[in-house]
């Protein structure tokens, strides 16, 4: 008998107990799990199953719909971040870099990562520029703070 050892970001959808909506779950955060006889089995809708999973960044889901965000990743940045894009994202060299794209309910999540790149990275859609800004804004302000 092989044990399978999942993947430490492995996520899955499931219906929450408690709300009743479709939410992921990551396999790190379950420390036990067993089956309930008293708890029937909940189907998912399979459109609402690919709508979610489409919607969602690396695992994440944000609240609302989602939307078309795009950022560019200047030389030489581009090249490792083309190699370590989450998998919901496309990337397409373009001059000087790389122009990602991605559809996405998730944006502070895709705004901590477009953050993360520091000034190798342009956010090029509202939406994004705005989560960007607000990020380096409280960035900045924990240091001025302290």
């Amino acid at each position: 008998m092989h044990r399978v050892t999942p993947s430490p970001r492995a996520s899955f959808l499931a219906t929450c107990h408690r709300t009743g909506e479709l939410k992921s779950f990551r396999v790190e955060n379950v420390s036990e799990a067993k089956l309930d006889p008293r708890e029937a089995f909940r189907p998912a809708d399979q459109a609402a199953l690919a709508a979610r999973e489409r919607a969602s960044l690396d695992g994440f889901h944000g609240s609302g719909a989602a939307t078309k965000e795009i950022f560019f990743v200047s030389d030489p940045d581009a090249r490792w971040v083309a190699r370590n894009l989450p998998d919901e994202t496309q990337a397409e060299p373009v001059p000087g870099g790389i122009r990602v794209t991605v559809e996405t309910s998730a944006l502070p999540v895709l705004g901590r990562f477009v953050v993360g790149l520091g000034a190798a990275a342009k956010p090029l859609t509202p939406a994004l520029q705005g989560e960007v800004a607000r990020l380096a804004r409280g960035a900045l302000a924990s240091i001025e703070s302290t």
